[in-house]
């Protein structure tokens, strides 16, 4: 009996200290880290800042090569010309003529062209014949109303689909013209034209905004 109370005092002895102390709790058995979900399309940088829609800026107009009034002066000297030389004036047929109220609806069809750099298109909802070209030089006809108005006739007249036909015919006697640095419009019509609202608005608006020939 002596020697088993020796024995468990002995025991006390040695491990009592140990138990005696606080004990640090286990830590938890955790698993893998499942994996974090990316975006398909991106998967390497975080998602964009929200950027607040802004209206696209205006489309810049053209300016002309030349003053338009000026143009149109020399394409019907030009025009008369070629035409008298072809063929005589019909007797009845008034001689052709600039029309600078036609002119409005030229001159937006010519940003339409612009706008859409490289399309070359016409406008069929207007009632008036029209010849569109387009030549990558006339810049260095700057400032050159007679070069510029021979140029435009001379390409009309070089073409084969029907552009060639329009130009000479004297019935077309109210004409007007409008050129960019690559783009150009005639319209023609056999009498005078009364632009509609949508076309004096256009307009207004192209004067506002375009760069004056200095």
């Amino acid at each position: 009996m002596k020697n088993t109370l020796l024995l468990l005092a002995l025991a006390w002895l040695a491990v009592g200290p140990a138990l005696a102390q606080p004990q640090p709790r286990p830590r938890p058995q955790v698993g893998p880290r499942p994996p974090v979900r990316r975006s398909r399309f991106d998967a390497t940088r975080p998602p964009a800042p929200k950027v607040l829609a802004v209206l696209p800026a205006k489309t810049p107009t053209f300016r002309p090569l030349v003053d338009l009034q000026a143009l149109n002066l020399a394409y019907v000297r030009e025009l008369a010309r070629r035409r008298q030389l072809r063929q005589a004036l019909p007797p009845g047929v008034r001689p052709v003529q600039y029309d600078s109220l036609l002119l409005f609806g030229t001159v937006l069809h010519n940003q339409r062209l612009v706008n859409a750099n490289g399309d070359l298109f016409h406008d069929f909802k207007q009632p008036h014949s029209e010849l569109c070209g387009y030549r990558s030089d006339l810049m260095r006809y700057r400032d050159q109303p007679a070069q510029l108005a021979h140029a435009i006739w001379q390409q009309f007249d070089n073409s084969k689909t029907g552009h060639k036909e329009i130009q000479q015919d004297h019935q077309f006697a109210h004409v007007s013209v409008s050129c960019s640095d690559t783009y150009f419009v005639v319209r023609l019509d056999r009498q005078p034209t009364t632009p509609t609202k949508a076309e004096r608005q256009g307009y207004r608006q192209w004067q506002a905004q375009h760069a004056p020939v200095p």
